[in-house]
């Protein structure tokens, strides 16, 4: 081998050693950049729906990720590692996500699913979106349509049931001294509390918003063919906060994650629960209470509380006869959120 043969070798052995410490030095730098963020499309198993996942820095110690079905996360960063792929771990038991960078400092790291039971990666579908404006509290839409949402980031993975009920309840105690529950009534009930379903085989109950479906638990009380409804229910991706999908008693299907709030002559007052409410208060049937006793020249609203980080709010509940919901005010959205990111899980 001539000299200058031997010269290139030696240069070219250089940069690709340069290359690889480039490389190392860019795997440390992964997910520093608040404007980088990093998508993969995935398929449910179940269904075969695509669901396109994406991480982004959402703060000095926190990753988001979002889901093209709406729901948003927060995760802490940690220095978890695996074969030196980032590990970030997907909320309620729904696996890891592997950010890997490369070694060679062309090329971009790349997402996917490391390990779930129902999603699986989409081959090379894993990219880099730069988001010319990154806001800690806003999603970055995967979709056509725009989020209303400002706050709709869920700071906690993994809450028990005692801190789910602490931020049900704190959220109750802002609505009651809120402008929005002020001079009014304000109870903490289920996701219907309006309809009679004693005896009924239990069914599905879930709302649209947009195009996002959120499981809002089953009414009645017969259990008898819920078998038949387990399917449809673990379709559902985003549920009210205190649902358990994995359930099997029709206790882990009633939720107390929402609100009515209306005005009646009673005056100001809350109230804990349904029991307390109709003890106290509704004497008659609500379809008669309603018509009769709560003012319909006030709002009358009903608001639930999701496992995305959302809420979700209608109004003239009790007085019309049937509801459209829609994301709450932003004041909402922001105390649900503080609420979230302050609940501590044993």
């Amino acid at each position: 081998m001539s000299k200058h043969q031997k010269l290139l070798a030696s240069l070219l052995l250089l940069a690709f050693f340069l290359g690889l410490l480039a490389g190392r030095y860019r795997q440390q730098l992964i997910l520093k950049d608040p404007a980088k963020a990093y998508q993969v499309t995935t398929e449910d198993k179940q269904t075969g729906e695509e669901v396109i996942f994406q991480v982004q820095r959402f703060d000095d110690q926190r990753i988001k990720i979002q889901l093209s079905t709406g729901e948003v996360f927060a995760s802490q960063i940690t220095d978890k590692r695996e074969n030196g792929a980032w590990v970030i771990e997907l909320p309620d038991n729904g696996g890891k996500l592997a950010l890997q960078q490369s070694l060679l400092p062309w090329k971009e790291a790349q997402l996917g699913i490391l390990t779930s039971e129902k999603y699986r990666t989409v081959d090379n579908t894993s990219k880099v979106v730069i988001v010319s404006e990154p806001n800690s509290l806003e999603t970055n839409d995967l979709t056509e349509n725009q989020p209303k949402s400002e706050t709709i980031v869920r700071t906690k993975l993994n809450l028990n049931a005692k801190a789910i009920d602490q931020v049900i309840e704190g959220f109750g105690k802002w609505l009651y001294d809120s402008s929005y529950g002020r001079d009014a009534v304000v109870v903490r009930g289920s996701f219907n509390d309006l309809s009679e379903s004693i005896g009924e085989p239990v069914s599905v109950q879930a709302f649209k918003v947009d195009n996002l479906t959120v499981f809002a638990g089953l009414s009645g009380d017969d259990m008898t063919g819920f078998d038949n409804l387990d399917h449809q229910i673990q379709s559902y991706s985003t549920s009210l906060l205190d649902l358990n999908l994995k359930g099997k008693t029709l206790a882990d299907f009633q939720t107390k994650a929402a609100f009515r709030v209306y005005y009646h002559p009673s005056g100001h007052h809350y109230y804990a629960s349904v029991k307390e409410e109709k003890e106290r208060l509704v004497r008659t049937s609500y379809a008669d209470f309603y018509q009769n006793q709560v003012d319909d020249q006030e709002d009358s609203l009903h608001i639930v509380l999701a496992n995305n980080g959302c809420v979700y709010y209608a109004k003239e509940y009790g007085l019309v006869g049937s509801v459209t919901y829609t994301e709450a005010p932003s004041e909402m959205q922001s105390v649900y959120n503080d609420l979230l990111g302050k609940a501590k899980t044993d």
